[in-house]
C-alpha cells in the first residue's frame, strides 16, 4: 500500500500508534492518510510510539479535549538513530544521508522511543479510535470501566 515508496529499504515495516487531537483523529479517519505535523523534537513529521501509553504527553492537544489513537503500519526502512533533539531533520536530509525514517532513543529530552517517518507515503493507517483518560467531565464520555479497572488511560470501549 506505500504507494510512493520505492527503494527495497522501505520493506522494513513496523505497525507502531500515534495520538493525536480529535480534529486531527476525524480528519485521518476520513481521509485515511496522516500529515507530517508542523514541529517536534525531530522536526515536522509524522510520530509514533510502540504502545497507547507511550504516546501520552507526546501529541499537541488540550488536556480536556478528546484524543485520537491511529494504529498504523509505517515503512520505516532504513532508520538514522538519534539520542537527543533534532528538531531540524526532515525527509531531504535523511535522503541526503541514506535514512528514512528516525529512531529516536531515550536521551536528554526523551523517556521513551520514538519513532518519526517525514513522507504520508510511508504510512498505512489500519484503525482510528478514540482514547479516554478514565471520566473526561469536559467531553462526558462515560469511561466508568476505565476508572474501576484503576487504568489512567485506554482506548474507548466500543
Amino acid at each position: 500500500h506505500f504507494a510512493g515508496m520505492t527503494t527495497m529499504r522501505m520493506s522494513v515495516t513496523v505497525t507502531m500508534i500515534s495520538q493525536t487531537s480529535a480534529v486531527g483523529g476525524k480528519g485521518i479517519a476520513k481521509s485515511g492518510e496522516m500529515r507530517p505535523g508542523s514541529k517536534g523534537m525531530y522536526g515536522a513529521g509524522i510520530y509514533f510510539a510502540e504502545t497507547p501509553k507511550q504516546t501520552i504527553g507526546k501529541a499537541i492537544v488540550d488536556p480536556n479535549e478528546t484524543r485520537y489513537m491511529v494504529k498504523a503500519r509505517v515503512a520505516v526502512g532504513e532508520e538514522r538513530v538519534v539520542h537527543h533533539a533534532r528538531p531540524y531533520l526532515n525527509e531531504e536530509i535523511l535522503e541526503e544521508q541514506g535514512y528514512d525514517s528516525v529512531l529516536a532513543l531515550p536521551g536528554a529530552g526523551l523517556s521513551r522511543p520514538e519513532r518519526v517517518v517525514y513522507n504520508s507515503d510511508q504510512v498505512e493507517v489500519v484503525s482510528v479510535r478514540t482514547m479516554c483518560a478514565g471520566k473526561n467531565k469536559k467531553t462526558g464520555h462515560p469511561c466508568s470501566r476505565c476508572a474501576e479497572d484503576g487504568r489512567k488511560y485506554c482506548w474507548q470501549h466500543p
